[in-house]
């Protein structure tokens, strides 16, 4: 087994990644926590019979990875994750696969009759994982915003290592959202129980692609194709020109009630998406600007090619009125995604 840092280092020297010396720092920084976590006895509990010793504030619950898109956040995280091998029960998620998963859990256990639905989902994830790393950690939506609360301080206590990677510190989650003031105790939980740290490479690894040649996407002369999908009741018609390439209008996956879970779908059943008609996104339709944040989330996790017909530069999609956080990597990401 490597530590995270020799990973990266073994991944330079065979010309995966350029080397960085902050990326380098960062990941020798989970060197330790990877030596606590594989010198751990092989028994369940081990932090919980720790703490039992040790203030809870002395001892970290996992890491918060927070910085500028493109600095490398998921990349090391991944190295992290990668490192360790049998013994160690681990997951890795995206947040909207994860928050999709979630709230089914708690309906099946609310329907199930569990007095405390997530308190239920809770301890059957103490007892799958011993670490679970969370990619793009955002909060938007107070349904969200209270059961994130309460899943991770119940993980926290019973020792459950987990990373986050994140576009922003903690004080800035679920900025301005409804009753955000419920939400403000486990920002204090957060910034107490884990390892806050900045990424700041000062070079956006994505933006070195920029003007690289890509494979061009050959189609069949006619769009006749038409593929159903279901998710939960609900139908999708796709046009397929070709297997596994899907052409889509924007105002059907962005300007309806698709979400999370169909975007997942689309994920899982092509591995090329044209978007055609994508809008500039101003205040006015600043609703299908954050769904259309969402599906290059998605797409990007599940490493599909994803072109939007039409768009010269993705750096014009979003007008200064939008006020996403999220805009900025967004636009990164369609750069690279591109090129998949």
């Amino acid at each position: 087994m490597m530590k995270p840092s020799e990973l990266y280092q073994h991944k330079c020297t065979a010309g995966e990644f350029s080397h960085d010396p902050v990326q380098l720092r960062l990941l020798e920084g989970f060197d330790q926590h990877y030596a606590a976590l594989t010198n751990k006895p092989k028994s369940k509990g081990f932090f919980s019979r720790l703490r039992a010793h040790k203030k809870a504030s002395d001892i970290s619950s996992g890491v918060y990875l927070w910085g500028g898109v493109g600095r490398g956040k998921s990349m090391i995280m991944d190295l992290f994750y990668q490192s360790f091998e049998g013994g160690i029960r681990k997951e890795r998620h995206h947040f909207h696969a994860f928050m999709i998963d979630m709230h089914d859990a708690v309906f099946a256990a609310r329907e199930a009759g569990k007095a405390d639905p997530l308190g239920s989902v809770a301890q059957q994830l103490i007892g799958r994982i011993d670490i679970l790393c969370f990619d793009e950690f955002f909060v938007k939506d107070i349904a969200d915003a209270m059961l994130l609360s309460r899943l991770f301080t119940l993980l926290f206590d019973a020792g459950v290592f987990v990373v986050f990677t994140s576009n922003c510190v903690p004080e800035q989650l679920y900025k301005d959202g409804i009753q955000r003031e419920s939400f403000l105790p486990f920002i204090k939980t957060m910034n107490s129980r884990l390892d806050v740290v900045e990424i700041d490479a000062g070079q956006d690894y994505r933006s070195l692609f920029e003007g690289k040649n890509t494979t061009p996407i050959k189609l069949a002369p006619e769009s006749t194709n038409q593929i159903t999908l279901e998710i939960k009741g609900r139908k999708l018609s796709i046009s397929s020109p070709q297997e596994g390439v899907a052409e889509i209008d924007f105002s059907y996956l962005c300007e309806g009630n698709l979400g999370s879970e169909d975007y997942l779908t689309l994920a899982r059943n092509f591995h090329t998406i044209i978007l055609k008609n994508v809008p500039y996104f101003e205040w006015d339709n600043r609703d299908a600007a954050m769904r259309f944040v969402k599906l290059v989330d998605i797409l990007y996790d599940h490493g599909i090619r994803f072109v939007c017909a039409g768009v010269q530069s993705p750096q014009g999609l979003f007008h200064k009125s939008v006020s996403l956080m999220e805009s900025e990597r967004t636009v990164s990401r369609l750069q690279e995604m591109s090129r998949f």
